[in-house]
């Protein structure tokens, strides 16, 4: 009975139903899209971890992501780790921080230097797919676009003139890009020899790699071993700490800003039929009745709020990816839930306290009013 009288009262006037829906919309879209965005930027920093091949990955001790460091250790040491049962390939690779140079401009770049042809390289192209050459660099396509830069055009990056071979895709990030080229090219350049700055460590079908990581450990001094997910995990946490503080913040402020207007739409609703209540609690309707009818009425517009507000997102969410957004929007059901909950506690809320005006009144006093 509540549910189909809660129903009536919102679906007889369509306008103040667009308009309450509508409200409800905005502020969910609010909330999903910034927690989207976060989303997308917090896995954009792990996509060199998340799609490059390995089990286990090397480094100098005590170096556990690539952001803002530096990792060198001896390559013989790579080569006794190759040799301990269980690891089917370890490769090498050389990385540092850099800015390319490409038609005049610059930016900011993870340089790996891989052996062509081995794990470490790009894992997604734009166009044909190329292993870098001594003189050749693979950059990503959404750099080489917002550069005006061609295929054949001279780069700069890690101390090395270099021409544009290749175009990547997918590693781009709100911090940088990742650029690759030829490990001995890279030594060259950086005037390096007989160390490698990561070994990516494959291991053979069925093997333990914890246990292999403990044998690592224990057989080989100076270096740090991690797993794919203690790699990434490490990664996001550094710049998660460091660049995505102010996000998280607008995020916080987004999350009440969008709770504030679900709570301000629902309890504009409710009073618009304070006078109908009051009737009804005129004519002998129980205080619990109204509480249904006003509840009721209040999850069916959070709902439709709700879904409207979800089937917009999802809408933003493939034109960003189809159109190459910087920044990738990601709806999480996490964030699904935590709209959801959200607007349901303060929904209730704002929708009671004017009910608890006419459940004061006796029912004499309604008509007096």
């Amino acid at each position: 009975m509540g549910v189909a009288l809660a129903s009536r009262n919102l679906f007889e006037n369509r306008t103040r139903l667009v308009v309450s829906v509508a409200g409800v919309v905005l502020a969910a879209l609010l909330i999903l899209v910034l927690d989207g965005v976060l989303a997308g930027a917090t896995r954009q920093v792990t996509t060199f971890m998340d799609n490059v091949p390995f089990d286990l990955v090397v480094s100098q001790r005590g170096v556990r992501n690539l952001h803002m460091t530096t990792s060198f250790f001896a390559e013989s040491k790579l080569r006794e780790i190759a040799r301990i049962d269980g690891v089917r390939h370890a490769d090498p690779v050389l990385y540092t921080t850099t800015f390319l140079t490409l038609r005049g401009q610059r930016s900011l770049a993870y340089l790996i230097g891989y052996e062509p042809g081995r794990p470490g390289g790009p894992w997604a192209w734009a166009g044909r797919q190329v292993l870098p050459t001594r003189d050749g660099i693979i950059v990503d396509a959404r750099i080489a676009e917002d550069f005006g830069g061609r295929i054949g055009d001279p780069v700069t990056a890690g101390g090395a003139d270099l021409r544009l071979e290749g175009l990547a895709k997918g590693t781009t990030s709100i911090l940088n890009s990742i650029a690759f080229m030829d490990r001995d090219a890279f030594e060259s350049a950086q005037g390096l020899q007989g160390v490698v700055s990561f070994g990516l460590i494959t291991l053979d079908p069925g093997a333990d790699a914890d246990r292999v990581a403990r044998q690592i450990r224990r057989e080989i001094p100076g270096v740090t071993v991690l797993t794919r997910e203690e790699f990434a995990d490490s990664e996001r946490r550094v710049v998660s700490d460091m660049s995505t503080e102010l996000m998280q913040m607008m995020n916080f402020i987004g999350f009440l800003v969008g709770l504030a207007v679900v709570a301000l739409t629902v309890y504009t609703t409710t009073l618009q039929k304070l006078s109908e209540y009051g009737i009804l609690k005129a004519i002998g309707a129980s205080n619990a009745r109204l509480v249904r009818v006003v509840c009721a009425q209040s999850a069916i517009s959070i709902t439709l709020g709700l879904l409207g507000a979800l089937g917009i997102a999802l809408l933003l969410q493939g034109a960003l990816g189809y159109f190459g957004g910087r920044v990738p929007m990601v709806v999480t059901w996490a964030s699904v839930l935590k709209v959801t909950i959200g607007a349901a506690a303060v929904g209730s809320l704002a929708s009671l306290l004017p009910i608890a005006r006419i459940a004061r009144l006796k029912p004499a006093e309604v008509f007096r009013r």
